[in-house]
């Protein structure tokens, strides 16, 4: 019987886990099940549990805890819960270009007239 207390989505993505600290290393995994608090990956080496790590993506990135790490044929599952998320990298990059030059093109909701203040005042705010 299931309990958990939110649903738990499918997938199949190619991401980059990296253990922080003094002994870190950064492997590629695949993200397989995902949560509001938690992710489910597959990687090929064992990753210590209770280490902070971050799961990364090309517009995302996900810091948070491996609460555990089982062995499963060829591989390895691991569990992380989620502390904090940073998502939209892309839109940031394209805002940090704008803001340093501006003759590159102006993101999406900010007006081509908006000064360097006024751009970081929207960006605070959003």
């Amino acid at each position: 019987m299931e309990r958990r207390s939110e649903a738990r989505i499918r997938t199949y993505q190619n991401v980059e886990l990296t253990v922080l600290g003094k002994d870190g290393f950064t492997v590629s995994a695949h993200a397989i099940e995902f949560s509001g608090h938690g992710f489910q990956l597959v990687v090929t080496r064992p990753i210590p549990v209770n280490v902070p790590v971050k799961i990364e993506d090309e517009d995302w990135i996900v810091l948070g805890d491996v609460c555990y790490c089982r062995p499963e044929r060829s591989h390895f599952a691991v569990g992380v819960q989620i502390e904090q998320v940073l998502a939209g990298l892309h839109e940031l990059h394209e805002l940090n270009r704008h803001l340093l030059d501006g003759t590159r093109r102006q993101p999406e909701g900010i007006p081509a007239s908006t000064s360097l203040e006024e751009a970081e005042q929207l960006v605070t705010k959003s």
